[in-house]
C-alpha cells in the first residue's frame, strides 16, 4: 500500500469507525454474559456475540486486503519517533486480535460442542470435533486476547486525544474524527477498560487461597 494520499478515503473510514464500534460491543457484551446467570437471555446474547465476533473477523480479511490495495496517509512530519514506532506496534497487536479473538473464540465454542450461527441465518460447520481440552485452551487465549486488546485500544484512543486536544493535528481528521466521535470514543473506551481491569484482576487472584483469620481477633475471649 503506497502512501500518496493526504486524507484515509471512504472506505478505510468505514472500516475504521464501523469494526471500532463492533468490537467495543463485542467487548463489552462479552465482558458482561460472563457473570449473567444462566437463562434464555444470556444464550441469545452468546449467539450474537459470536455472530458479531465472524463479521469482526470477515471485516478484519477485507480491511487487510484494502490495507494492501489501496493508498494511505503518510505520518505528519510533526509526529516524533517513539509516536510512529508505538503507533506501528499498536496497529499490529490491533491486527493480530482481529485474527486471533475470533478464531480462539471459534474453536473454545466448536470445541465445547457448541454450534456457531450467523445472526440465526445459518450455522457454520464443525471444523472442530468435541474436545473440552482444546476447548479450555482456546478459552485462555481469547480471555488473554481480550485484556491485550483492551489495553491497544485504550492506548489508541489516548493517542488519538493526545494528537487531536493536545497536539492539535490532523491526524484523527483525516479518519473523519470530529468532536462527537471523540466523547463516543472516551465513553467506550473506559466501559471497556472498566471492565478489562476488572476481568484482569479476577485473573491475578483467581484461585488464590484465602488468608486464615484468628479466632481470637473476632470472638471474645471465654470468661
Amino acid at each position: 500500500m503506497s502512501e500518496n494520499s493526504d486524507q484515509y478515503n471512504l472506505a478505510a473510514r468505514v472500516f475504521h469507525w464501523g469494526m471500532a464500534l463492533l468490537i467495543f460491543g463485542a467487548l463489552i457484551a462479552g465482558f458482561i454474559m460472563t457473570d449473567m446467570p444462566r437463562s434464555p437471555t444470556k444464550f441469545e446474547i452468546y449467539g450474537v456475540h459470536k455472530s458479531v465476533g465472524v463479521l469482526i473477523l470477515t471485516l478484519g480479511f477485507m480491511r487487510l486486503i484494502w490495507r494492501f490495495m489501496g493508498a494511505y496517509p503518510a505520518s505528519l512530519p510533526t509526529h516524533a519517533q517513539w509516536e510512529k514506532f508505538l503507533a506501528k506496534t499498536i496497529h499490529i497487536v490491533l491486527y493480530i486480535s482481529i485474527f486471533v479473538m475470533p478464531l480462539s473464540g471459534l474453536v473454545m465454542s466448536m470445541a465445547g460442542g457448541h454450534d456457531v450461527g450467523f445472526f440465526g441465518l445459518f450455522k457454520f460447520p464443525q471444523f472442530v470435533g468435541k474436545n473440552p481440552e482444546l476447548s479450555e485452551v482456546a478459552e485462555e487465549v481469547h480471555e488473554a486476547c481480550a485484556l491485550i486488546l483492551v489495553g491497544a485500544l485504550g492506548l489508541h484512543v489516548a493517542g488519538a486525544l493526545k494528537h487531536h486536544f493536545i497536539d492539535r493535528d490532523t491526524t484523527v481528521a483525516r479518519m473523519g474524527g470530529n468532536p462527537v466521535f471523540g466523547v463516543i470514543g472516551i465513553l467506550l473506551t473506559l466501559t471497556v477498560l472498566y471492565f478489562g481491569v476488572e476481568g484482569l484482576a479476577e485473573l491475578l487472584f483467581e484461585g488464590a487461597p484465602e488468608v486464615p483469620v484468628e479466632t481470637s481477633a473476632v470472638q471474645p475471649p471465654a470468661e
